[in-house]
């Protein structure tokens, strides 16, 4: 198996550059890749390092030349990598099976592999290769590729959402679906779009001003449109505010997400369900959505026959749950709505 330049090569490997997962950065020009492989000093590489595996350096100096960085990293494994990016600034090119949550992939002219609609005849860093050697069936079963996209799950994760106070009074003053208008196609473009929705609708909320600065929340129930029209599927209810006006508009706001056909998790009617794992499958993916609240308030936390969140309580359950969804070929997807800190740099916890 060795790296070709024929066009008509059987097998196409898709390699990713990939930064640490912090990395502000989202996209660079081949041409500042390639100038950096040639050892040149171009940002925003500035001082990193660039590491790979041996095999990795092989195919890109069969398409790009010997390269001439300083600070090149050349490991045996990809343990030996992951070990280098906890010691240094290290940017990685790796084949796109071995990427991990540790790393975010860069985009390179705008094509991101993460991403459906990837023309591997036209990424630059896609690479051929072909079989020579004596005929052997074990040889004729070598994939042709390691991205598959019939495959592939692409999940968006939005983070915290309170459709309140001034994000609301833009709504009612531009329209419903103005906050994401800027978003929208990179939202409905994923197979999965997810919030974490911590206000509950009512019917009885407040109009919202500008002015607001109340931490007690509910939105209006039209604003539900918002959620339909930038194609969320999956809603988190792990959120501080659920109840802020009593349990009955969260019981509300569960019955409109059912008729909406959104899917929930880390809340809901009773303990029971605010713990049940939200089971999804997606392109022979098998996904596991589960969630808690341990930072409170108490009466945001449901109970045997009232509605909340769940209650990390001491998360033996959590951790428990996630186990044997594991063992039963789920990939567990765990988020906390956890305690907040008025302060801008990171803190342990």
């Amino acid at each position: 198996l060795g790296p070709s330049s024929e066009s008509t090569a059987p097998i196409r490997w898709i390699y990713v550059l990939a930064a640490p997962f912090a990395t502000i950065q989202d996209e660079v020009s081949l041409a500042d890749l390639q100038a950096f492989w040639r050892g040149e000093a171009v940002n925003p590489f500035g001082d990193a390092s660039l590491g790979m595996t041996s095999a990795t350096m092989h195919a890109f100096e069969f398409l790009w030349g010997a390269s001439d960085i300083t600070k090149l990293r050349v490991a045996n494994d990809f343990s030996e990598l992951e070990q280098l990016r906890d010691t240094e600034r290290v940017w990685a090119l790796l084949p796109f099976e071995q990427l991990g949550p540790q790393w975010k992939v860069i985009s390179i002219d705008g094509q991101n592999p993460l991403l459906r609609g990837l023309d591997a005849n036209a990424y630059p860093l896609a690479v051929s290769f072909t079989l020579t050697g004596p005929y052997s069936e074990t040889a004729l079963q070598h994939p042709f590729t390691n991205r598959d996209e019939s495959k592939l799950t692409v999940l968006v994760m939005t983070g915290v959402t309170a459709l309140v106070r001034a994000t609301a009074a833009t709504m009612d003053l531009k329209g419903v679906e103005y906050p994401a208008s800027s978003i929208l196609d990179w939202l409905t473009t994923a197979d999965l779009t997810h919030t974490s929705n911590e206000v509950s609708f009512s019917t009885s909320c407040p109009q919202a001003h500008y002015s607001d600065t109340s931490l007690q929340m509910c939105s209006q129930p039209e604003y539900l449109d918002l959620l339909t029209a930038a194609g969320f599927d999956i809603i988190e209810l792990s959120g501080n505010h659920l109840n802020d006006y009593g349990r009955e508009p969260l019981a509300y706001t569960l019955d409109l997400y059912r008729q909406a056909g959104l899917r929930y998790f880390a809340g809901g009617a009773n303990l029971t369900e605010a713990r049940q794992a939200l089971l999804v499958e997606d392109h022979g993916n098998r996904l596991a959505f589960i969630g808690c609240n341990p930072a409170g308030p108490p009466n945001v936390w449901a109970t045997e026959t009232q509605p909340g969140a769940a209650d990390c309580a001491d998360y033996d359950w959590i951790k428990a749950e996630a186990q044997r969804l594991r063992e039963e070929g789920y990939l567990p997807i765990i988020t906390l709505q956890y305690y907040e800190a008025y302060r801008p740099e990171a803190l342990d916890w």
